[in-house]
């Protein structure tokens, strides 16, 4: 259906078109939560989307643990006896369903960033950017730098669905901003986005490490290639001597000119 067709099947139905869904198209107006609500009911999948933490949790400006608990409080499975389980911590909306078609990742902490990556949906990506701004209102650079090491791997395959690819550069943009806000963390990594743009576009290329084709030599699953370039610490004595022989090589071509 065309967006009027939508709009008027589920928002309007016998009232008057008031350009509602104009406004929504152009961005002078955000959809409301109400609306959103109406809208599941002929495009399902519409309210998971307008639920899901990730833009709160991409707002540019500092986020309180009490702002990120709340935001992230719908994925974090519940004991019996109250309080929240430390195993198996986290609890997705599809858990059953990848479950049954075994494709399920057992994710084993709260910061268990790896298993959070491989889950690889819009609501674990979430959770992972939840782990990074707490990591950040709490100065952990190294939770930080796990947190966003595991977004940009989970990337490619958040951005095959039609919602976020068409909102690619937009994600992308405010992603580098979010981790730009740790400088540290930031420096330690690049991003290989040639790496990102074939896994993106390359259905083949999946999650799941036993849905992979085995290597001929060593039986094993064939690895994801990995876009996170992790930058090289050189020590201070390796760059003394290095700055020492640069300036040998500078004196001696100085004296062969001469």
């Amino acid at each position: 259906m065309s967006l009027p067709e939508l709009a008027e099947k589920s928002i309007y139905v016998a009232r008057t078109m008031s350009g509602l869904h104009e406004k929504w198209a152009d961005g002078s107006t955000a959809l409301s939560r109400g609306s959103a609500v109406k809208l599941e009911k002929v495009a399902p999948g519409t309210l998971e989307v307008f639920d899901l933490p990730l833009l709160p949790l991409l707002a540019q400006r500092p986020l309180s643990e009490g702002e990120i608990f709340t935001l992230l409080l719908p994925y974090r499975r519940a004991q019996k006896a109250g309080g929240h389980s430390e195993l198996l911590p986290w609890q997705f909306p599809d858990e059953q369903e990848r479950i049954r078609y075994k494709d399920f990742v057992p994710i084993m902490s709260v910061t268990d960033t790896e298993n959070l990556f491989l889950y690889g949906t819009p609501h674990s990506f979430s959770a992972l950017l939840g782990i990074a701004r707490l990591a950040e209102s709490k100065g952990d650079v190294m939770l930080h730098l796990r947190a966003f090491q595991g977004i940009y791997r989970s990337l490619p395959f958040i951005l095959r669905a039609p919602w976020f690819h068409q909102n690619r550069s937009e994600l992308i943009e405010l992603l580098h901003s979010i981790r730009c806000r740790m400088h540290l963390s930031a420096a330690l990594f690049d991003v290989d986005w040639d790496v990102i743009s074939r896994q993106e576009t390359d259905p083949t290329i999946t999650l799941c490490r036993w849905r992979r084709p085995r290597c001929s030599v060593t039986g094993r699953f064939v690895d994801l290639e990995d876009p996170i370039l992790e930058a090289e610490i050189v020590p201070g004595l390796e760059v003394k001597r290095r700055r020492l022989v640069a300036a040998r090589k500078k004196e001696k071509r100085g004296r062969s000119g001469a």
